[in-house]
């Protein structure tokens, strides 16, 4: 003969103290997340910009794409990267025959000025103070390196430019959160308060060194 087993079920007390204990827990949680999930994303865009500089200034060295360029667009919502390259041969052509200048234009994929258009490309959900279209362009050893982007070149102005472990540079770019860049005209602001949060910077030299920054709300601290 069987035992009658008692099945007890929750009371409708008790799911309302559980339903109450998650909402809790939800509510303070939530927050947090959305704070760390920004602060990654925009962390990506640095990698990704650091990354992708260092492996075109790579390019330069062997001398595969002596003249390169890294092609950058931001909006509110979006930072897009491009890495392009000019061939040995081109570049060589330009110097010597003068038939090419040597510059840095902005061009769409398949242009003619770039070989290799693009090298790579990719798309970060963050902002950035580098404007709808600016560029960088290197090449081995130095000797040739441009700007392009109204908003890269007002870095060189006296107010625009960033104290950096101790020394005043002018070539940087900020990447911040779609939301900071809404309430700073769809880029990220240079001057930033204690709560403009999370924000990185990118530096680098007409080298190719780069160096990666995270604002702490006072001070830009070297990663």
């Amino acid at each position: 003969m069987q035992q009658e087993q008692k099945i007890k079920g929750f009371t409708i007390l008790e799911l309302l103290v559980v339903i109450t204990i998650v909402s809790i827990v939800s509510a303070i949680g939530y927050p947090r997340f959305n704070d760390w999930k920004t602060d990654r994303e925009v962390r990506q865009a640095l990698e990704r910009a650091a990354s992708m500089v260092t492996s075109i200034i790579t390019h330069t060295q062997r001398g595969s794409y002596p003249y390169v360029q890294i092609d950058i667009r931001s909006s509110q919502t979006q930072t897009i990267f491009t890495t392009k390259g000019m061939s040995k041969n081109k570049f060589s052509n330009s110097l010597n025959q003068k038939d090419i200048s040597i510059n840095c234009p902005i061009t769409n994929q398949g242009a003619s000025y770039w070989d290799a258009d693009p090298l790579e490309t990719a798309t970060e959900s963050v902002s950035s103070n580098a404007g709808p279209s600016a560029a960088i362009c290197f090449s081995r050893e130095g000797s040739h390196y441009a700007l392009v982007g109204n908003e890269l070149i007002k870095n060189n102005d006296t107010s625009n430019k960033m104290s950096l472990d101790g020394f005043m540079v002018s070539q940087y770019i900020i990447f911040c959160s779609k939301s900071l860049a809404a309430a700073n005209n769809d880029m990220c602001p240079r001057a930033l308060g204690k709560e403009d949060k999370p924000a990185y910077l990118l530096e680098w030299s007409r080298f190719g060194n780069v160096v990666k920054y995270k604002w702490s709300g006072s001070a830009w601290n070297r990663q």
